[in-house]
């Protein structure tokens, strides 16, 4: 990076800090959780609890109050599997975080490696990790925890920047991996288009275990009344 460069940056993040400062300095006292339900949204479930003739059994006869078998609900299984437009059997329904079963999945890939791999991930010292940008802190702090090396793609309109993200996975094995929020990135609100979905899903990639974390976080999120088609990655 050459020295004009360095200092625009140190020029912006002056200025930042400034701006921060100043909001600081107003003492405010905000949830700033993002994705939290108010307490008014909550409250519209309540009368699910005691619907008339509900006995909590699924059609399996499991009491749903109780802990269920070794793979889930299947009700709730085949619930989510039409949100998510996959078959129930690749559902699994976990706890209210997302980002812990993203977590999750990632070390156990570190531990104990995934199909298609010949070794855990952490015996690749020189791991990398796509980190579209800008995107979700969470997942980026997510990887760096864990190891990898963070390399940055542009995030354009219409979702990454393929023609650099497929120049490098092409090309090298030690890329494991691309974080995605597709519909709705955060923080610009970018959705990815039909071409783009379909590139991610055919590109070709030097790791033979590469993986796709595709956050869809925003699936039944609809702003402004208008409803945004995402094409589907699973088919």
């Amino acid at each position: 990076m050459s020295q004009s460069a360095v200092n625009d940056l140190t020029g912006r993040h002056q200025e930042f800090e400034k701006v921060y400062l100043k909001y600081k300095a107003l003492g405010l006292s905000l949830d700033m959780t993002r994705g939290k339900p108010s307490a008014q949204q909550l409250d519209l479930s309540n009368d699910l609890l005691s619907l008339p003739g509900y006995d909590y059994a699924d059609a399996s006869g499991t009491d749903t109050r109780n802990y269920g078998g070794l793979d889930g609900l299947p009700d709730m299984k085949a619930l989510f599997a039409g949100i998510l437009e996959v078959d129930a059997g690749s559902v699994i329904v976990g706890g209210s975080s997302s980002l812990t079963m993203m977590f999750d999945a990632l070390t156990r890939a570190c531990l104990f490696g995934v199909a298609g791999g010949n070794a855990p991930w952490n015996e690749i010292p020189d791991r990398k990790f796509i980190c579209l940008t800008p995107g979700y802190d969470r997942h980026f702090l997510v990887t760096e925890h864990l190891g990898f090396e963070l390399i940055a793609v542009d995030m354009l309109h219409d979702g990454p920047d393929m023609d650099h993200v497929e120049s490098l996975v092409n090309n090298d094995s030690t890329i494991k991996g691309i974080w995605c929020v597709p519909k709705f990135s955060n923080p610009t609100g970018a959705c990815y288009s039909p071409e783009t979905v379909e590139r991610l899903a055919r590109m070709e990639t030097a790791a033979p275990d590469f993986r796709i974390m595709w956050d869809n976080a925003y699936a039944e999120h609809h702003f402004n009344g208008s409803y945004v088609a995402l094409a589907n990655i699973a088919q």
